[in-house]
């Protein structure tokens, strides 16, 4: 399958997958997989032959499709999901953190390693010290303890220093952590990355009275106090496709008001995000949110004066 730009690596999968999921379960339609998983007509048969590509066993009769039940075809994945090295190495170390038993585990690995090379995985693994600083954060969360981050390093005031935390909630795919900073008291978000290790205390957590999550919205950003603001967009076809595809969690969000026309009420951490979707997308999009439209009009005056 050859995808435009406007298809991210991420949509692709997730959709891939829930396909392949649906008529793993059953038999369908194309009519039934248009109207599930809300694609158009040639964008199904796109993914049905894609399948097959990649060896997957595809059943079609009656105009009914379904998924091989021959458990000896595998098929090249890596030709279907289209992975980067980078993104292989990390889906390998994922799966550490998986609630699975160790074959399971084990077989997974075994076929990235398969899909990829023993080298690709091996030259790359992803940072063993970021896998353990989660694993610890979930536990600390888990059993309501106090951590220390080590050598955490902070862009902001350009220091690295240890910090005294209580962590009550993860961020989204792991990437940041939610805690309670004691020497602060008040709750921010870490990222992960940029933590040299976590040392799990022995003391409970003493300040669950101010732990307040904060929010992280549709487009990636993060509002520590949890404050929210609702936009509005009417968007063509191409804008709506694109949001879905480039910020998945902005589809829970999305109705169809009229013949290609989709309305998205947004809850947003601040305009900083979606400003920047907007913008590049102004032929497509309008906006019904009085303080976004004031947002996008200074935002493209400063890139102007910039110039």
């Amino acid at each position: 399958m050859k995808y435009g730009d406007s298809w991210t690596r991420s949509r692709v999968l997730s959709q891939a997958l829930r396909i392949l999921m649906m008529i793993q379960s059953g038999k369908y339609s194309v009519s039934d997989i248009m109207e599930t998983q809300g694609i158009s007509r040639k964008t199904v048969y796109r993914y049905l032959d894609s399948f097959r590509a990649a060896g997957i066993g595809i059943n079609y009769s009656n105009h009914i499709f379904s998924l091989s039940r021959d458990d000896s075809i595998e098929g090249d994945l890596s030709k279907l999901f289209l992975f980067s090295p980078d993104e292989a190495v990390t889906l390998y170390n994922a799966i550490d953190v998986i609630e699975t038993n160790t074959v399971i585990r084990q077989k997974l690995k075994d076929r990235l390693m398969a899909l990829y090379g023993a080298h690709v995985v091996q030259e790359k693994l992803i940072r063993k010290e970021s896998l353990h600083s989660v694993q610890d954060l979930m536990l600390a969360i888990a059993n309501e303890q106090q951590v220390v981050l080590h050598g955490y390093s902070s862009p902001n005031s350009a220091t690295k220093r240890d910090r005294l935390v209580e962590p009550f909630r993860m961020g989204l795919d792991n990437e940041q952590v939610w805690c309670y900073d004691v020497d602060s008291g008040k709750c921010k978000t870490f990222k992960v990355s940029r933590i040299q290790n976590v040392e799990v205390t022995d003391r409970s957590w003493h300040f669950k009275h101010m732990h307040v999550g904060g929010y992280t919205d549709p487009f990636r950003m993060i509002s520590n106090d949890g404050r929210m603001f609702q936009c509005r967009l009417l968007l063509n076809r191409r804008a709506m496709e694109l949001l879905r595809e480039e910020y998945p969690l902005s589809e829970q969000y999305i109705s169809q008001t009229d013949t290609d026309i989709w309305q998205a009420d947004i809850p947003v951490s601040n305009y900083v995000g979606i400003g920047r979707f907007v913008a590049g997308l102004m032929d497509h999009i309008q906006i019904q949110t009085p303080e976004l439209q004031q947002y996008i009009r200074e935002y493209l005056k400063r890139s102007l004066d910039r110039m």
